[in-house]
């Protein structure tokens, strides 16, 4: 599939920054007609609320059509954030959300020299490095819910290791689902008997 020419019809989950982003949303205009309405896209960073990024539709025939143009997102802030869709009816400006989500943003391949992993495996490099006593004093420095790891106890440690372990793991299986990979997680199943007790109340 072309990606700029035929358009996924549901918000991306991720892109990279200096991407042309297209998409189009097919279901809107049943209830708010493309007539009648005009719909934007905004996204705010969790992790910052006074950063965002807007994206007016164009309407083609019934469909709405976002654009995010390269230009533009070459300077967008790399993190996740929450995105939602306000519709506003053109005759008075009455305006509602209609959907929101989260989208993440990652760097430019083709143009970052900076560190590309993402915050959850930063988090669990740093604090993997303080549990083995080879952290410098930047990442002793770094500070967690208002608390440096330097003054977490190990137990603390070992419970925000776990953490974003598990954070890391659901991006690896989010990213080979994408990749057609499947999930990687292991489902065994059991064939003929699966009642333990079954051959002892079949004596009576």
């Amino acid at each position: 599939m072309n990606a700029l020419t035929d358009y996924a019809t549901t918000e991306p989950k991720t892109f990279r920054k200096g991407d042309t982003v297209i998409w189009q949303r097919t279901d809107i205009d049943s209830d708010y007609d493309t007539s009648t309405h005009s719909v934007v896209f905004s996204a705010r960073l969790q992790s910052n609320g006074s950063t965002t990024f807007n994206a007016t539709a164009s309407e083609s025939g019934n469909n709405y059509i976002f654009t995010l143009d390269n230009s533009n997102t070459a300077n967008y802030t790399t993190g996740i954030y929450t995105w939602a869709i306000r519709v506003t009816r053109t005759a008075d400006s009455e305006t509602i959300t209609i959907d929101e989500g989260t989208i993440e943003v990652k760097d430019n391949l083709f143009a970052s020299t900076g560190d590309t992993r993402t915050h959850a495996k930063k988090m669990l490099d740093k604090i993997e490095s303080v549990l083995e006593n080879r952290a410098d004093a930047d990442v002793m420095s770094y500070s967690i819910a208002g608390r440096s790891l330097a003054k977490m106890s190990p137990q603390e440690l070992v419970e925000w290791r776990d953490y974003y372990r598990r954070e890391y793991n659901k991006e690896i299986k989010l990213e080979r689902i994408r990749n057609g990979e499947g999930s990687g997680n292991l489902i065994k199943a059991r064939f003929g008997q699966t009642d333990p007790h079954k051959d002892y109340f079949d004596r009576f």
